[in-house]
């Protein structure tokens, strides 16, 4: 009898611990926004991705934000593959997450540039993987592997770190949208040998046009959407017309496979102020028993300061007529 009765109390007590234990459906929010920043703007408040958040939060949402590198050596300490990695590997983890306490919890995810990629590359392993992408949107804001235009398309992977995956394949159930300006060489980046000048409107377009608009209601979305604009250099005609026809894709001509490259320590970032580091810091673990201490030590002094360069003011450039436009075929 007292054998029985231990065995009830188990069964109670291991029943009040997994109702405890299970999130109620009150504890659950409607929708769980999942932001991912762009490059050297993760933490930063307000950013473009807390931004776009802000209309969903204001309709009850939760905002989650990725905590990762967002970093493209030199503009930060870790190459772009080893950054990007990271961030999948956290947006995966933070969607499993919400799938697990709250399964029917609705996910949003915002991404802006490196964050876009790292949203619809997690999106796109999870598909590959098996698993089911049902009841999550994601927008994303000059994605590098936008269909056609993105960085990551058109030009092909030359540099150990900074692999260039190309076109994202299935992202499955989910609802994606991605939104890109013409002209932004992050989702449009020109085709260097059909539009050689849009290469020397590609650094203005980038600094001008890389902000995105506000959604007009926190919804799900999807499709891709070109926002029409012209180039920002003067005397560059409209894209339409400085095509050169029958021109190569640069992707087309260039075949080679990028090795992939081990996560390295922090590097140098060469855009931030000085900071006393040993070069231990800097030297891979595998390599440190074989280095002397004193190296290991020794800590490197701050570059010296260049004095800034004279401000040259040119006169301003004459116009130009239009060029005309190139006869159909």
């Amino acid at each position: 009898m007292r054998h029985t009765l231990t065995v009830l109390v188990l069964a109670l007590l291991a029943g009040l611990i997994q109702l405890l234990a299970a999130p109620s459906a009150g504890a659950c929010p409607q929708t769980v926004v999942i932001g991912v920043d762009g490059t050297g703007s993760v933490g930063n408040t307000p950013s473009l991705v807390t931004q776009h958040a802000d209309p969903w939060i204001a309709e009850g949402a939760e905002f989650r934000r990725i905590d990762y590198p967002g970093s493209i050596w030199p503009i930060g300490p870790y190459p772009y593959d080893q950054s990007r990695r990271d961030g999948i590997d956290a947006t995966k983890a933070e969607i499993n997450a919400v799938r697990r306490d709250c399964p029917d919890t609705h996910i949003h995810l915002v991404g802006h540039s490196q964050g876009s990629a790292v949203v619809g590359d997690a999106l796109e392993e999870r598909t590959a993987a098996g698993e089911s992408n049902t009841n999550i949107s994601a927008d994303l804001y000059a994605d590098p592997r936008h269909p056609d235009t993105g960085l990551e398309v058109v030009l092909p992977g030359a540099l150990p770190g900074y692999t260039l995956k190309g076109e994202r394949g299935s992202t499955g159930e989910a609802k994606v949208y991605q939104q890109c300006v013409q002209g932004d060489p992050i989702c449009d980046f020109p085709q260097p040998l059909q539009d050689p000048l849009g290469l020397i409107d590609a650094p203005a377009g980038y600094w001008y046009k890389h902000g995105y608009h506000l959604p007009d209601s926190p919804e799900p979305r999807s499709g891709t959407h070109v926002i029409p604009a012209g180039p920002m250099t003067p005397f560059i005609p409209p894209v339409e017309q400085r095509q050169i026809p029958f021109a190569p894709e640069l992707r087309d001509l260039v075949d080679y496979d990028v090795p992939t490259l081990p996560d390295v320590p922090p590097l140098p970032n060469l855009t931030e102020p000085y900071v006393e580091r040993p070069l231990s810091v800097y030297v891979p673990d595998r390599v440190e028993p074989y280095v002397p201490a004193p190296i290991l030590d020794h800590v490197p002094p701050p570059l010296p300061q260049l004095p800034p360069l004279p401000v040259i003011e040119l006169p301003p450039l004459p116009a130009l007529p239009q060029l005309p436009a190139l006869p159909a075929l």
